[in-house]
């Protein structure tokens, strides 16, 4: 079936939250081989798989982004099939809109990214991603960055595989997470 992918705005957060977050780990990127800027993404088995849901971090899920953010100039991306909501994807192109673009302009930053576990690995995420590159070249911005964690194989791997770089892994980067290293990406965006 086919992705369409939509344009919304954020009062679509509601039906965005819908969509889980949720994903099994089994796998990590394995840190000592990692390295910035590899075409490879080394990764290694664990010992006993484990569930991760970003959304149960308090504070973290859609309809709470709105009490710590201002959120109404973000561009929020829809995923359908069959008229049915499968993903979605958040883009944050306004400088002054959040700390981690530290008021620079010409980088965007891919809040989130989701896909409805029975759509995954069908090619929504990739859809997605494309939409959020050209959301953010709309937006005149020359890169694309987007943080996620070396427990996310997953989604790290879509991002290498698109032609995102790994800048940097933080290890311990998340005191609620102290297992969890944070990897950031980016990927500079032709035609801007």
């Amino acid at each position: 079936m086919k992705v369409e992918i939509r344009r919304e705005d954020y009062r679509s957060l509601a039906a965005y939250a819908s969509i889980p977050s949720s994903f099994q780990v089994a796998e990590v990127v394995d840190l000592p081989l990692a390295r910035s800027g590899d075409a490879t993404l080394p990764t290694r088995a664990i010992a006993t798989a484990w569930d991760k849901n970003y959304d149960a971090v308090p504070g973290n899920d859609p309809l709470s982004w709105s009490k710590r953010f201002d959120v109404r100039s973000w561009i929020c991306l829809a995923a359908y099939a069959g008229g049915e909501l499968i993903g979605g994807g958040i883009v944050v192109a306004a400088a002054s809109a959040i700390a981690q673009l530290d008021g620079r302009s010409g980088t965007a930053i891919l809040w989130d990214l989701r896909v409805a576990p029975a759509w995954r690995r069908r090619g929504a995420g990739r859809a997605l991603l494309s939409a959020a590159e050209d959301a953010a070249r709309s937006a005149d911005c020359r890169a694309l960055d987007v943080e996620t964690q070396d427990i996310n194989v997953t989604a790290c791997r879509l991002y290498s595989e698109c032609g995102y770089t790994l800048l940097a892994i933080i290890p311990d980067a998340y005191p609620d997470a102290p297992h969890e290293a944070k990897l950031l990406w980016s990927k500079q965006l032709a035609g801007v």
